[in-house]
């Protein structure tokens, strides 16, 4: 959606225009969990009682309403069917984070220094279960939408000045990539180096870790 909008402010679009963008930008997310999900929801419904117990853990199958489940009723969120509310609630901020970025023009990045530093405490002293509001998932969200954008910015920046890596350079980049994805491991499964080489340094909270701050 950002590169889209970059060209359509370049070329000063109409209403009209934005509008068909957006319409696009929300059934192509929308759609894309939905229906599946929409399919998941309506075969467990169809499953004998005992059948939704084995296989999905619910714990009173015979009041399974699939007219709840579909639009999201918050006692109907069964496991990680709670994420898809939440999941396309983001896709709405996006557009308007996107094109407030995009009007801050060369100073896009100011504003991200406080807020990647709300969500790194945020990340550090407060907690989350999977069922709760939606403003207790929002510094995850906030962290994605900055390295999107971050990432947005470099590769263009690299496309336009025709920039290439060294071997040196690639293998540094791989040598962080696989660091991080250690760590998140590491996070996941309380395991590798918060355990056998030292202690997570992260106070220990209730609830859910924020994964991404916690890095």
């Amino acid at each position: 959606f950002m590169k889209k909008s970059v060209k359509l402010l370049a070329q000063g679009a109409s209403i009209r225009k934005w509008a068909f963008t957006l319409a696009d930008y929300f059934s192509k997310r929308f759609f894309r969990v939905y229906p599946l999900f929409a399919l998941v929801a309506t075969v467990l419904w169809m499953l004998p009682n005992d059948a939704k117990h084995q296989y999905y853990r619910i714990e009173e199958p015979e009041k399974f309403d699939l007219v709840k489940v579909l639009t999201f009723d918050f006692h109907s969120r069964y496991f990680v069917l709670w994420t898809l509310l939440l999941e396309i609630t983001f896709y709405l901020f996006i557009p308007g984070f996107v094109l407030a970025v995009l009007r801050l023009r060369q100073f896009w990045w100011v504003p991200f220094v406080p807020a990647y530093g709300w969500v790194v405490y945020e990340g550090l002293y407060t907690y989350r279960w999977s069922q709760m509001v939606l403003s207790r998932h929002f510094p995850t969200f906030l962290a994605g939408s900055i390295a999107a954008v971050i990432f947005v910015k470099i590769n263009t920046w690299i496309g336009e000045n025709s920039f290439t890596f060294s071997t040196y350079q690639v293998g540094a980049i791989r040598a962080i990539e696989g660091t991080t994805v250690s760590i998140i491991m590491s996070l996941s499964f309380q395991g590798l180096f918060f355990h056998w080489i030292h202690e997570n340094i992260a106070p220990s909270t209730p609830g859910f870790p924020f994964i991404s701050v916690l890095l």
